[in-house]
């Protein structure tokens, strides 16, 4: 076992354990504690969440829902959870919005979905299942209060088409004033897809067919055997397909196609011409999109596999922080969202100048900004090295979670158990401004002090 990241390793047996690491002193030893639970994301009290489902801004609030397990902190008997913000900012958790119904089309989990905006009532569209083997169902529920939080008993409104081995995880947009979604598929074995239906009938979906498959496009792709929840970006006749890829070994790397898309005979056409990560990570995946009049949303599921850590704590996984996303000529753009910028730059602020080799431990919960061609972030299980091609990057810390944002570059999600404070090591000169974050709701920022070492200096 090692003490943080680095390798001065923990005493044997029987030999007292220093409270830090020896060769960084402000680096406490990862261990498993809800101190390092993040504190900023969205996460549950307790259990189990996933993807992110159901975003939608609702009479002056963001309300986003969750694949949530609130028995265990393990991925069984999926509900969905629900949070709301005014601001993307303060976050509230309601009570579970709904689970599975015994006997019903969503008897066996309550699988990813979104908002689905036609019908009278607020309503979500999602993946319903009878048993984890079981073909699913598109099932839809209707909202019975303003608030989200009571809803109707599901009703099936689409079923896998015979000669598909899976889909799941619907997604409902307009084209042309014609109300379509696409659903994740696989179509065999090895070839995954995206499948396009007609919703002029909000209550019975009508298949029109398989809309992109691996083998329309030669441009190279991370592998996968299924494409789950796709999401689609657009902006003027160029587009970004997302797709979570999934395959026989697990969870894969996100991904976009981007390309035009164009109409043929009413119909959106899509010829991707570009493919790019959406974020660098093995901690990130099934992001979810929402449009709304400060464009599109973005929030991803944090991973966390780690079940010793999620049995000490009671919780297990959290969203990432709300990202913009966009689309610019051949690029998906990822920044995180103006209000918790905002919120960053009201906060009290210190300047670190390090040299080659020095470093600085990062507050719990910061903002930091820097220009850099390149950094390492050190945690309690590794040392990260990230490239920033534009020569400026961001990072957000929050306990054991970061999210670094280097300027024209993808974004890179990092979740390693035990991290308290993450440690920042210069790659060449670095400059760096550090926004201390108080939680959301706190009254007075954190307390906790972070010294600078080796050749950092506070201006």
């Amino acid at each position: 076992m090692r003490c943080c990241a680095c390798a001065h390793r923990v005493p044997p047996d029987g030999v007292r354990v220093p409270a830090r690491c020896q060769q960084h002193p402000n680096r406490r030893i990862g261990h498993m504690s809800e101190n390092t639970l993040p504190r900023m994301h969205i996460q549950p009290e307790f259990g189990w969440l996933n993807d992110p489902n159901g975003m939608v801004h609702h009479r002056g609030e963001w309300h986003v829902f969750y694949q949530f397990n609130p028995n265990a902190p393990v991925h069984e008997t999926i509900h969905w959870g629900h949070a709301s913000s005014p601001d993307l900012v303060r976050w509230k958790q309601h009570p579970v919005a709904f689970g599975p119904t015994p006997g019903g089309p969503d008897s066996a989990g309550c699988w990813s979905g979104v908002f689905f905006p036609w019908l009278e009532r607020p309503a979500v569209a999602y993946s319903g299942v009878t048993a984890r083997t079981a073909p699913s169902t598109i099932c839809v529920r209707e909202a019975l209060d303003d608030d989200l939080e009571q809803w109707s008993e599901p009703y099936v409104v689409a079923g896998t088409p015979p000669e598909i081995a899976a889909m799941r995880d619907p997604f409902c947009f307009d084209w042309h004033g014609r109300h379509l979604a696409i659903v994740g598929a696989q179509l065999d074995e090895v070839t995954p897809a995206v499948l396009l239906y007609d919703v002029g009938d909000p209550r019975a979906w009508h298949y029109l067919g398989v809309w992109l498959q691996r083998g329309d496009t030669d441009l190279e792709q991370p592998y996968a055997d299924m494409w789950e929840c796709p999401q689609l970006i657009v902006d003027g006749d160029r587009a970004a397909l997302v797709v979570s890829g999934l395959s026989q070994s697990g969870p894969g790397p996100v991904f976009a196609f981007v390309g035009d898309l164009t109409d043929d005979a009413g119909l959106p056409s899509f010829r991707p011409d570009a493919v790019q990560l959406v974020d660098e990570s093995t901690s990130f995946y099934a992001p979810q999109v929402a449009t709304s009049s400060d464009g599109d949303l973005m929030f991803g599921w944090v991973t966390q596999w780690d079940a010793a850590a999620a049995a000490a704590t009671g919780v297990c996984g959290c969203l990432t922080l709300p990202r913009r996303v966009s689309v610019h000529g051949d690029r998906l753009y990822s920044v995180v969202d103006s209000g918790l910028q905002a919120y960053a730059d009201s906060a009290p602020r210190t300047i670190v100048q390090l040299e080659h080799g020095g470093s600085t431990g990062l507050p719990r919960c910061a903002r930091t900004q820097g220009t850099a061609d390149r950094i390492k972030l050190h945690g309690a299980a590794s040392e990260v090295e990230i490239d920033c091609p534009g020569g400026i990057f961001e990072v957000w810390t929050d306990g054991e979670v970061a999210e670094v944002f280097p300027a024209e570059s993808v974004p890179r999600t990092l979740r390693q158990t035990g991290t308290e404070s993450w440690l920042l090591v210069a790659v060449g000169p670095l400059s760096v401004e550090i926004a201390e974050l108080a939680p959301p709701g706190d009254a007075t920022p954190l307390q906790e002090t972070y010294a600078d070492h080796s050749e950092a200096s506070s201006a």
